[in-house]
């Protein structure tokens, strides 16, 4: 969905200092260009264990379609070998359900992100002389929606002003992602993504679960919508009975490659 992530499989290597390898293999002129690293793992209590570097070379709690593409690469290549599987992250637990086309191949792909730690809600909070409308949620990890109202051009909107303003916002002591939505009927929404160590990605899974909540605790929407953004669409439902958000949407593996484990990016003058 344009939500580009490298990941390395650790069942039969290791990766040292991966923190290093985010920097260097995110950087898209001399690496291969991603919005972060994630290495794929064993798991002592769940079937497969994912680790998220971000570009700037920080850990990230979680990831929601890292969480749905790890299910992807973990059938594809045979590492769980069913297609309803637990993943573990420094968020938690987590759950993902595979649908499958006649052929076997994954289709669509549903990762259960599990009850919101709402922050607050529709609070005020003033970048750059303008006040956004505000939610902030964690998932393990920080996102903040802002509204714009619908008669705006959310395509034309300055994100890269505004997005690390509100990353960087003394609210979020450990910074946030940072999601600006608008409402285009009560079953659809739009949203564009400042993600937290990374900047703006054409998609954000847990950006979506985000604009779900609030629009929901603030009567903007339906308990289950479509989100778009740039790089595609993810379904979100919030099963408020059992205080569980999902995300349904496709993932794809791009290309496999190796890279060599003394490789610098750091070319002689």
């Amino acid at each position: 969905m344009g939500n580009c992530y490298v990941y390395i499989e650790q069942f039969t290597q290791t990766t040292p200092d991966p923190s290093r390898w985010a920097r260097v293999l995110s950087n898209r002129e001399t690496g291969v260009g991603s919005d972060g690293l994630v290495l794929v793992c064993p798991s002592d209590c769940a079937d497969i264990k994912m680790r998220v570097f971000n570009p700037d070379g920080t850990e990230a709690e979680m990831c929601g379609n890292i969480l749905r593409s790890i299910g992807l690469l973990a059938y594809t290549d045979g590492y769980v070998q069913k297609t309803d599987m637990t993943v573990e992250t420094l968020a938690g637990l987590r759950r993902v359900w595979l649908i499958l086309d006649d052929r076997g191949r994954v289709k669509n792909i549903t990762g259960s992100v599990g009850a919101p730690d709402i922050r607050f809600v529709e609070q005020p909070v003033t970048l750059r002389g303008r006040t956004f409308p505000a939610t902030s949620v964690s998932w393990g990890n920080p996102h903040t929606v802002s509204w714009l109202p619908p008669s705006e051009d959310l395509y034309a909107f300055p994100l890269h002003e505004y997005g690390p303003d509100m990353e960087r916002h003394p609210l979020f002591p450990n910074r946030t992602n940072a999601q600006f939505a608008q409402v285009i009927d009560e079953k659809t929404l739009l949203m564009r993504t400042w993600e937290r160590g990374t900047g703006e990605t054409w998609a954000c899974g847990l950006g979506c679960c985000t604009a779900l909540v609030s629009g929901v605790l603030t009567g903007r929407c339906g308990d289950a919508v479509e989100v778009k953004q740039l790089g595609g669409s993810i379904h979100v439902k919030w099963d408020r009975m059992i205080n569980d958000v999902t995300m349904t949407g496709p993932s794809k593996i791009v290309f496999r490659g190796e890279v060599s484990d003394d490789y610098d990016p750091e070319f002689p003058a």
